[in-house]
């Protein structure tokens, strides 16, 4: 019984080692299946996944985002999707839980995928990621390191 514990967590671990040498988060995130409307766009996309019950959503992702709207206005792509009303939309893009933010480039990579709450200046580092700073010069109040990349 205790070689058969060893053997499994051997295992495990094999398997962990495995998934960690694939690339872990990169190729869950490199396997979304992005629609036609996203791969056509020439600026980033950032998905907005929310719910009408959700506090944290509506408290602090919603005045986030809608921020980052009235700052980049057209430079960015915004769509907003309610989980719940949406099922397969949050499924393709492998939404846990919300509110969930998803920064996709032009081209339709996924940059990132952000559970929970993401801050403004996060997601204005994930948006110069996929390609805005290079689309549409520096983020308007971007608070940065001075001379620096991100």
């Amino acid at each position: 019984m205790e070689r058969l514990l060893v053997l499994l967590l051997a295992a495990a671990g094999l398997g962990l080692a495995w998934l960690a040498w694939q690339g872990g988060k990169a190729r869950l995130r490199g396997s979304i299946r992005v629609d036609e409307e996203t791969l056509s766009e020439h600026r980033p996309t950032l998905l907005y996944f929310s719910s009408l019950d959700c506090g944290p959503c509506r408290l602090q992702q919603t005045p986030i985002v809608a921020g980052l709207r009235q700052r980049l206005g057209e430079r960015v792509r915004f769509e907003e999707y309610d989980a719940v009303e949406h099922p397969e939309v949050a499924q393709r893009y492998r939404v846990l839980t919300i509110p969930t933010t998803v920064v996709i480039a032009p081209g339709g990579k996924v940059v990132a995928i952000n559970y929970g709450v993401a801050r403004a200046d996060r997601l204005e580092r994930q948006l110069a990621q996929a390609g805005l700073a290079a689309s549409g010069g520096p983020v308007p109040g971007w608070v940065g390191s001075q001379g620096g990349s991100l």
